[in-house]
């Protein structure tokens, strides 16, 4: 028995030396990109048309220059690291790399809840070897932002739908509206965590014995922070 749980034991630390091992040679791939690629056409328009010209960070907020190479969030971000490091291809690229580790970090956690490591260390590798996924996290553009934060998201919306605690669903939110402010594409899944939500709050309400009026004031309550977020997201 003690030798079984031991062999147990020793073969999860196995799978995670695996994925931290699968992590690590990830993020030097994507750093190394950083470094080395010059620069795109739209990074290089989003630096001149923001960076380069000095645009004030309500200029950026409110989309002044109309355009859609305004990924927000990793518009202001670019501006800060450019002040803080330099115009480098690395430096501006520095949020990105940052998101490469959040959703590396998330999407860990997110697996590790599975009873069977060997499921663990095979969707790590699933859900982080992609080519194509692991372009955005190398580039000055929302995209890598906006999976990261959306990563987060998915991850504290299950914490909630598990424990019921309103600070994850709290969480999930914020991540969400981060994730739009990366890249608008991102309103689409944040309209899907909405529906998501409400399943939940009525599986949640239908288990209560209570009477209708109660448990629509109840569904009420549960969708301000929804609401709250969607009058955010309209200014």
């Amino acid at each position: 028995m003690e030798s079984s749980i031991l062999n147990r034991k020793t073969t999860n630390v196995l799978y995670l030396v695996t994925v931290i091992i699968t992590g690590l040679a990830l993020f030097g791939y994507t750093s190394y990109r950083a470094a080395h690629l010059s620069f795109t056409h739209d990074e290089s328009l989003s630096f001149n048309l923001y960076i380069f010209s000095n645009a004030s960070f309500v200029d950026i907020i409110t989309m002044k220059l109309p355009t859609a190479n305004n990924h927000i969030l990793n518009t202001l971000l670019m501006d800060l690291c450019y002040h803080i490091f330099g115009p480098s291809e690395l430096s501006l690229r520095y949020p990105n790399l940052l998101a490469h580790i959040i959703y590396m970090i998330f999407t860990a956690l997110w697996l590790w809840k599975f009873e069977n490591k060997l499921l663990f260390a095979a969707g790590f590798i699933i859900l982080n070897c992609n080519p194509y996924l692991l372009e955005f996290f190398s580039l000055a553009r929302g995209y890598g932002l906006a999976i990261g934060f959306m990563t987060i998201s998915i991850y504290c919306f299950f914490r909630y739908a598990s424990k019921s605690k309103i600070s994850f669903a709290i969480w999930s939110l914020l991540a969400g509206i981060f994730a739009i402010m990366s890249n608008f594409a991102l309103i689409y899944f944040m309209l899907g965590l909405y529906c998501a939500f409400n399943l939940v709050f009525l599986f949640d309400l239908a288990n209560k014995k209570q009477n209708m009026i109660s448990k629509f004031r109840g569904w009420f309550k549960m969708n301000i922070p929804l609401i709250a977020s969607v009058i955010w997201l309209s200014h």
